[in-house]
């Protein structure tokens, strides 16, 4: 039996509420660079359809500069602390040294669905 909408949203605020740290993947891990470091992130209220509820971010999250040659970013994962809440992928991304990781606000989101 699928969940109502209000248990969706209750179920995505409990995990999602407040602030949490973002940070990228590369293939099946989290990105390795120099100047890499985890950022910020805080998502807003739940909204969608009733088959899918879902949360986006409410502020641009900027990452530094790359420090390394190239990589690319296929995905995020949000963390409370240093636990892995999710992994959410997205369109692969090349990067090169120097370029800044940026998304908007409403670019990270993650939903539950029926």
């Amino acid at each position: 039996m699928p969940y109502t909408p209000e248990a969706k949203d209750q179920m995505l605020r409990a995990l999602f509420n407040g602030r949490r740290a973002v940070g990228l993947m590369s293939g099946n891990r989290e990105v390795r660079d120099a100047a890499y470091k985890r950022q910020e992130v805080q998502f807003g209220r739940p909204s969608g359809t009733d088959g899918r509820r879902q949360l986006e971010n409410t502020q641009e999250v900027r990452f530094p500069p790359f420090d390394g040659l190239s990589l690319s970013v296929d995905g995020f994962i949000v963390f409370d602390g240093e636990t892995e809440i999710v992994r959410q992928r997205i369109e692969a991304k090349p990067y090169q040294r120097g370029d800044s990781a940026i998304f908007h606000q409403g670019e990270l989101f993650v939903s539950l669905e029926d």
